[in-house]
């Protein structure tokens, strides 16, 4: 990946470079969370292309040395000084495929997903699809991608790797060795359910796109019924307007879903419809329910209108902006913090369940949702 970054770099004069970084200090400088200067962030860019590559300014280097990946270093700086582990560049094609995502435009890809623990870590399997590669399990390590390391790689990089014309090949590396996936056209549904025993209703809901609201609705259309078994699992976040949107299906209008901390604001935001408040509501998270996913069963909790069976959430707690870079590239970074209506801190923390459940998580949440159906009180 470091390659394709130092390719496209060469075919850029040093001037749009230099430009391109003065947007992003200047995005930083008045979009981050933790205040800064550009200034600071200039100084700490310096300091971080001298350890590669001598310069006494910002403008000599980028006026001796435009073959240097300068954008993604300054970006690196910009992280430790602002203690942001979130704040990367994204080269072009990870920027589209982010892009995408968000607007539910799900692309070819070779049946299983991926997360990543932290920077210099390779990925690991979050899931692997019904019809997915047979050689891989959740939890499995995987060492490179198209013969990309991945403990190199971001995770939206690694992300863009998975994503190819149907019907072309992915190269695996893991532990057991290599081998070829096929990419396939996947379901870009973002929600599935499915009506189970005793009148109870399943909603998993995969993660939070633009498309995603519609999709609840649509599903708790066909259900019809008041008693739901809401699956987070596995669910890494996505637009937090959506979770806002899907929440006000069961909160009443005006319901503060969650505080969003930008320095010293702090914004809520609330439900613009009423929902039904009165349907029994059970939601399922575990360590890779994150960000949105968290922001919505908080939000049902701390209400009062849903119980929490599973294991301890991711806990980020924290919002990224996207900026876009003349080059077709971008820079994420962290916007805000939030916090549930409770006025509970997230990040970091996760939120935990009221029943901690990790053998079988499905069969305890069906069992807390009968009682709740029941008036029972032996959960």
């Amino acid at each position: 990946m470091k390659k394709l970054i130092l390719l496209f770099l060469l075919t850029l004069p040093a001037a749009a470079q230099e430009s391109r970084w003065h947007d992003v200090a200047g995005a930083l400088q008045k979009s981050a969370f933790t205040p800064t200067t550009v200034q600071q962030l200039d100084r700490a860019a310096l300091q971080e292309i001298n350890k590669h590559f001598p310069a006494s300014s910002l403008a000599e280097a980028w006026e001796q040395h435009p073959e240097a990946p300068l954008l993604q270093w300054s970006a690196q700086a910009a992280a430790e000084l602002l203690k942001d582990p979130y704040l990367t560049y994204l080269e072009p094609q990870a920027f589209a495929s982010v892009m995408k995502k968000f607007d539910g435009d799900a692309q070819p890809n070779p049946g299983f997903s991926i997360v990543k623990d932290g920077p210099g870590q390779p990925v690991h399997v979050l899931e692997v699809d019904p019809n997915g590669p047979a050689q891989l399990r959740a939890g499995d390590v995987i060492l490179s991608l198209n013969g990309h390391n991945t403990a190199e790689l971001s995770i939206e990089s690694a992300r863009s790797e998975l994503e190819g014309p149907a019907g072309s090949s992915l190269s695996v590396q893991t532990s057991q060795g290599q081998f070829q996936v096929e990419r396939r056209v996947p379901d870009k549904r973002t929600v599935t359910f499915q009506a189970l025993e005793n009148g109870v209703g399943y909603l998993k809901i995969r993660n939070f796109a633009a498309s995603t609201p519609a999709e609840v609705q649509q599903a708790l259309g066909q259900l019809k019924t008041q008693n739901l078994l809401i699956d987070l699992r596995n669910n890494g976040g996505g637009l937090v307007s959506s979770a806002v949107q899907v929440c006000a299906n069961f909160l009443p209008a005006g319901s503060q879903v969650v505080r969003l901390q930008r320095r010293h604001e702090m914004q809520p935001y609330l439900t613009d419809k009423s929902g039904n408040s009165t349907s029994k509501v059970v939601v399922l998270i575990n360590g890779e329910s994150a960000s949105a996913a968290e922001i919505m069963a908080s939000a049902l909790h701390d209400h009062g209108r849903a119980k929490l069976v599973g294991s301890t959430s991711f806990g980020k707690g924290c919002v990224q902006r996207y900026l876009p870079l003349p080059d077709g590239g971008g820079l994420k970074f962290t916007s805000a913090l939030y916090q549930t209506p409770a006025g509970h801190q997230i990040q970091g923390l996760g939120i935990d369940p009221d029943i901690k459940e990790t053998l079988d998580p499905l069969s305890k949440a069906q069992g807390l949702l009968t009682s709740l159906m029941t008036g029972s009180r032996s959960f």
